[in-house]
């Protein structure tokens, strides 16, 4: 249900015939630059800006896209299913080999560790009861208490060891 509420939010993108027409990608840097003329800016000029939230963006038409999902259209010449993650986690890295179409749940794992963790690592807190480092980590609705550690460091791999182990590939160095 949530992916479908997600889904409803994402404008379809322009026909990749379109997109072809306006921009020019260069997959190894992750640049895209208009092949066109627009207003006084000449043809070739790096296209897009960078929005509030931290992402690229570029218009086409009257109509602001994520610029991620522009290049996944230009690439692929379809929209993306889901979203179009960046696996190392900068919002600006658009090069080809950084971009993946994943699910609203595969999106939520690779993200940054929370502006309000105190820790600087995804799934520890302090156990004043105990006066212990405690580790739990959730995944797909399943809560995974790993114990609690006297040592930071130690519980900071075995949270790591437990999200690269549950997550896989999306699992968030961050």
């Amino acid at each position: 249900m949530a992916a479908s509420r997600a889904r409803k939010r994402m404008r379809p993108l322009p026909p990749q015939q379109e997109l072809l027409r306006l921009f020019a990608y260069d997959a190894e840097t992750g640049v895209l630059s208009w092949r066109v003329r627009r207003g006084h800016n000449p043809a070739w000029i790096c296209a897009g800006s960078v929005a509030s939230h931290g992402y690229l963006n570029v218009g086409v038409k009257g109509t602001t896209y994520p610029m991620h999902r522009v290049i996944w259209k230009l690439m692929t010449g379809k929209d993306p299913v889901g979203f179009v993650d960046h696996r190392d986690g900068d919002r600006q890295n658009n090069q080809w080999e950084n971009l993946r179409d994943v699910t609203p749940q595969q999106n939520a794992i690779n993200r940054a560790v929370r502006c309000d963790n105190k820790t600087g690592v995804s799934g520890i807190c302090w156990d004043n009861e105990s006066r212990k480092w405690r580790v739990v980590i959730v995944f797909r609705r399943t809560r995974y208490d790993l114990g609690r550690f006297r040592d930071f460091d130690t519980a900071a791999r075995v949270a790591t060891e437990a999200r690269r182990r549950l997550h896989g590939e999306f699992a968030s160095s961050r």
